[in-house]
C-alpha cells in the first residue's frame, strides 16, 4: 500500500552497517590501556606534529593554518580528538597488540 516501506528496502543503521568509530576507537585501543595498564595518566604527555609510521603519516582532522599543538596530554587527545596524541600514545606507550586486545575484548569485531 500507500506509505509503506518495504522491508527489503530498509537498511538497520543500528545493525547492518560497519561502523567508523572514529574518537571512541582512539580512547578504547590507544588512552584507556595507557592509563589502565602502562603507568600513563590524563595528564601524560605527546608531542602533537606530523607522524609517520612505516609509509603512513599521520594528521589530525582539523584543518586549521597551524594543523598541530606542540606537547598534548591524553586529556586533550581525549577533549579534541587528537589523532597524533592517540596514534603516539599506542606506538610509544601501549603497542599495537594491546591495543588490538583491547578493542577484541570490548567487542569490536572488525579492525
Amino acid at each position: 500500500g500507500r506509505g509503506e516501506k518495504k522491508a527489503n528496502r530498509t537498511l538497520n543503521r543500528a545493525t547492518n552497517t560497519l561502523k567508523q568509530p572514529g574518537s571512541t576507537f582512539k580512547v578504547i585501543t590507544a588512552f584507556a590501556p595507557a592509563i589502565d595498564t602502562c603507568g600513563a595518566t590524563l595528564a601524560s604527555v605527546y608531542y602533537d606534529a606530523p607522524y609517520t609510521v612505516g609509509s603512513k603519516t599521520f594528521k589530525n582532522w582539523w584543518k586549521s593554518s597551524y594543523g598541530f599543538t606542540g606537547y598534548s596530554s591524553i586529556r586533550d587527545g581525549i577533549i579534541y580528538s587528537m589523532n597524533i596524541v592517540a596514534v603516539r600514545t599506542l606506538m610509544e606507550t601501549v603497542t599495537p597488540q594491546l591495543g588490538m586486545e583491547y578493542a577484541q575484548k570490548m567487542g569490536i569485531t572488525s579492525l
